[in-house]
């Protein structure tokens, strides 16, 4: 998925590639089970869903640069770029599956500090 098309090697085409068949498959399974998710969760899914692709294209086409034409200022802009890209997968996945969790846990009537 994204940590693979921005961590593999291989050719820009070649990572992109890797991530699009997946995240396509992503996409289908949610809006297969879209009816099972809690809207906070449903919303919060599509957000997210909405940054990636450009975060991981943004990440790949910045590392793809020729960095010696750059100049120092230009250099740093890209690895800002390449930071928030990596932000929002590094962040935003995490915070998803914890918002996801709780929501099934308050459907079926499990609360923490109960086990």
């Amino acid at each position: 998925g994204a940590g693979e098309a921005i961590h593999l090697g291989g050719t820009p085409q070649e990572r992109r590639a890797s991530f699009e068949r997946p995240l396509f498959d992503l996409r289908r399974t949610i809006l297969d089970r879209q009816i099972l998710l809690p809207p906070e969760v449903d919303k919060a899914m599509e957000a997210f869903l909405g940054k990636l692709p450009r975060a991981v294209r943004t990440y790949i086409s910045a590392e793809s640069r020729d960095f010696s034409r750059l100049s120092p200022q230009e250099m740093e802009k890209v690895f800002d770029q390449q930071e928030k890209a990596m932000e929002i997968i590094e962040k935003e996945i995490p915070q998803l599956r914890e918002r996801l969790v709780e929501e099934m846990r308050r459907v079926i009537g499990v609360v923490a500090g109960e086990f």
